[in-house]
């Protein structure tokens, strides 16, 4: 009965924190202006629409499947980007809540809810459609995925971590990095065959970036 009470009001607590996310994210976004982080997005999205190559004739850092998902978002909503600012505070919200699964599963209720407390005054509200948001959910994602320690699972989460540096190419050296680990610990619980599985998939996304760049010629230019 106890613990059942107590179940209720973190989960009131994290309902209340959650809307607390998306009502200062949604104030936020309706004033805030930023010339140059916005002016790229929408400029880039603009030249992808038009038939320009991305890396070729123009420049964008953080990662191709984000800029190909900024455009089909813009494009539906008429390049007003407001509605761009309500998706990625939902990705936002989404991570966080993965986050608070996550900390519950490994710890406790209790701990999960004071874990979310510290992100909402760390980061209470969402800055920018940014490509940050969506490495936050991925990485969330892929945890989690791991901790429920089944092959099909397992599979899953290679794929998240793969496919995540061309949303975030700055996460590029360190996915590798992880998926070694991980590598590493996963041959104690799987089959070498599984084991394979994990690389080929892992790799999958890598693969075909790069057939993509060669196809455009565009390796150099990315380089």
């Amino acid at each position: 009965m106890v613990s059942t009470i107590i179940k209720n009001k973190n989960l009131t607590f994290l309902f209340l924190i959650i809307l607390l996310f998306e009502l200062a994210s949604i104030y936020f976004a309706r004033f805030n202006y930023d010339g140059f982080h916005l002016g790229l997005i929408l400029s880039s999205s603009y030249e992808l629409e038009n038939g320009k190559h991305i890396y070729k004739n123009f420049f964008y850092p953080y990662g191709i499947l984000n800029l190909y998902l900024n455009t089909i978002l813009l494009k539906i909503f008429n390049y007003n980007i407001f509605y761009l600012y309500i998706f990625y505070i939902q990705i936002y919200i989404l991570g966080i809540i993965l986050f608070y699964r996550l900390v519950k599963s490994i710890i406790n209720i209790q701990f999960a809810t004071f874990s979310i407390i510290i992100l909402f005054l760390l980061h209470p509200y969402v800055l920018k459609p940014w490509h940050n948001y969506l490495l936050f959910f991925f990485v969330n994602f892929f945890i989690y995925l791991k901790f429920k320690n089944t092959l099909k699972n397992d599979l899953l989460a290679s794929f998240i971590l793969g496919i995540s540096f061309l949303f975030s190419e700055t996460f590029f050296l360190f996915s590798f990095l992880i998926f070694l680990l991980d590598l590493i610990l996963s041959y104690k619980f799987f089959k070498f065959k599984n084991i394979f599985y994990k690389f080929i998939i892992f790799f999958s996304p890598f693969l075909i970036f790069f057939i993509y760049l060669h196809y455009f010629e565009l390796y150099s230019h990315w380089l």
